[in-house]
């Protein structure tokens, strides 16, 4: 599926996403090459879509060949936290073809219910 394709299927996915839990601030879905496929931000945000796009696809990279180099399983996902939010990366797919999710939410939500939005994001879009 081409890119146009992706984008069709996701834009709607990320919009009803950040709209459906104030905490989130911002979701993303990129190739693993850092290409924007999809990104929407929340209202009380203005986050550069590539930027995003390009910072996701680094720290997959990075934490990916941590992984690899301590020998301890496979990559899950990439947390990093804020005094202000938490950021979580993780891999996904849409038909095939491999997905990087970014979703940033407020720090006032818990970094447990951060976990279970990105994973709803991902289940949602690969099942799209």
């Amino acid at each position: 599926m081409d890119i146009n394709g992706l984008r069709s299927l996701v834009m709607p996915a990320l919009e009803t996403f950040v709209e459906e839990d104030f905490h989130v601030l911002l979701a993303s879905a990129s190739t693993e090459d850092g290409f924007v496929i999809g990104h929407k931000n929340a209202a009380t945000v203005d986050v550069d879509d590539d930027k995003v796009a390009a910072i996701s696809s680094s720290l997959l990279s990075l934490a990916e060949a941590s992984v690899d180099g301590i020998r301890k399983g496979r990559f899950k996902r990439t947390i990093i936290e804020s005094d202000a939010a938490h950021l979580l990366i993780v891999r996904g797919s849409l038909r095939k073809t491999p997905l990087v999710f970014t979703v940033v939410a407020s720090e006032k939500a818990t970094l447990a219910h951060t976990l279970y939005l990105t994973s709803r994001l991902k289940e949602k879009v690969a099942g799209l």
